[in-house]
């Protein structure tokens, strides 16, 4: 998968996929459009899904949301924030003890960085990509939700 950075235009290769790995799920779950470009190195198979077909069969069913309030109370009860804003907005302020992984980011260091048995939920700014995270990480078995409209709704107390 290639990727333009984020301060310039240069495509830069971002990760390596194998047999079973998705992408263009996170233009899909946002609305938005593609951010990277797959190239096959060898021959295979692709499956393609509608983008209605997508969000029927994959997106809404597997993304679990909570309003801020509820995400306040859950943060009380053992569960972890997971900030996947770029490192400006996050350095802004953030939820005190929030996990920063951002969202260009997660793919290669989700694994090392968050622990299967614990329970999260992602935060951006809009909620957008905290969909995207949230969505990204329940198809690699995390516990996961996210908070519906993101940090510029947030009722608690900022870090920074």
């Amino acid at each position: 998968m290639w990727k333009a950075g984020i301060y310039d235009d240069e495509q830069k290769l971002v990760d390596t996929m194998g047999p079973g790995d998705s992408f263009g799920d996170e233009a899909l779950v946002t609305g938005g459009t593609r951010n990277a470009t797959v190239r096959m190195s060898e021959d295979g198979e692709l499956l393609v899904l509608s983008d209605r077909a997508f969000r029927d069969l994959m997106s809404r069913p597997l993304i679990a949301e909570v309003s801020p309030e509820e995400a306040l109370s859950l943060l009380g009860q053992g569960w972890s924030a997971v900030d996947v804003r770029y490192d400006e907005e996050f350095e802004d302020g953030h939820i005190a003890g929030a996990i920063h992984l951002p969202l260009p980011e997660l793919r290669q260091r989700v694994d090392s960085t968050l622990d299967k048995s614990g329970r999260y939920i992602t935060v951006c700014l809009s909620g957008k990509r905290s969909t995207v995270a949230a969505f990204l990480l329940k198809q690699r078995g995390y516990d996961i939700m996210t908070m519906k409209d993101g940090m510029s709704s947030w009722p608690g107390e900022l870090a920074t």
